[in-house]
């Protein structure tokens, strides 16, 4: 019990310094920012790159930093039914469009992690889901064995939707990227996902699903 509330003591400290760290480079970059020359070309347009980069940077950085604290010593959350409650909410607020969701998922597959990271992967990728699908969506997911490590999570969610060109996959794992500018969002649902999975050691594939639209599938390894 010690060993628990010291690790949970910890994380806390980590998510805190992160926190922290992360709001004061983001005054001084802006005040950078603010004060450089935004007309013609020169010199003031490779600080504004640089510039860019950096926040990229301490994003990334911060991140990866945080990543020991999410999956040491946690909690087996169970996936069902943080699922089902998205899967729940989200047909109330497209109830308009009569979507046919299926879930089928295991009651025994858990999630090695923070059930809020958790609701963020499922909330997003069901999210797009239901905007860019016609009539059905459909999740599912299976255990990875991990001998003797914690077992890994495989989580797909489908849709009828358009589906998604192989060449705009990349593109959309970028903040701010849309698939459809006549669906409302901000774009940030993917890259979300993307930067969860890489948090957490996993890969994001982005696919054609049987139903005719977009499978996106997500792998989370043993740890």
């Amino acid at each position: 019990n010690r060993l628990l509330a010291t690790e949970k003591s910890n994380q806390e400290r980590i998510r805190n310094a992160l926190d922290s760290l992360a709001h004061s480079l983001k005054t001084p970059l802006a005040v950078i920012r603010a004060g450089l020359p935004r007309d013609g070309d020169g010199p003031g347009d490779s600080v504004h790159d640089a510039v860019d980069e950096m926040q990229h940077l301490i994003a990334t950085r911060l991140e990866r930093a945080g990543r020991s604290a999410r999956r040491t010593l946690a909690a087996p959350v169970p996936v069902l039914g943080p699922v089902r409650r998205v899967v729940d909410s989200l047909q109330k607020v497209h109830s308009h469009k009569m979507i046919d969701a299926t879930v089928k998922l295991d009651d025994k597959l858990r999630f090695y992690g923070e059930e809020r990271d958790l609701l963020e992967l499922a909330g997003n990728l069901l999210d797009n889901a239901f905007k860019y699908g016609r009539s059905r969506v459909r999740v599912g997911g299976r255990e990875i064995a991990g001998e003797d490590r914690r077992p890994g999570l495989v989580l797909v969610v489908e849709d009828d939707g358009p589906g998604i060109e192989a060449g705009q996959r990349e593109r959309l794992l970028q903040r701010g990227v849309r698939g459809d500018e006549r669906v409302e969002g901000h774009g940030l649902g993917l890259a979300i996902v993307g930067e969860l999975t890489d948090a957490y050691g996993g890969t994001l594939d982005i696919r054609r699903s049987e139903l005719g639209g977009a499978l996106i599938e997500v792998t989370l390894p043993p740890a």
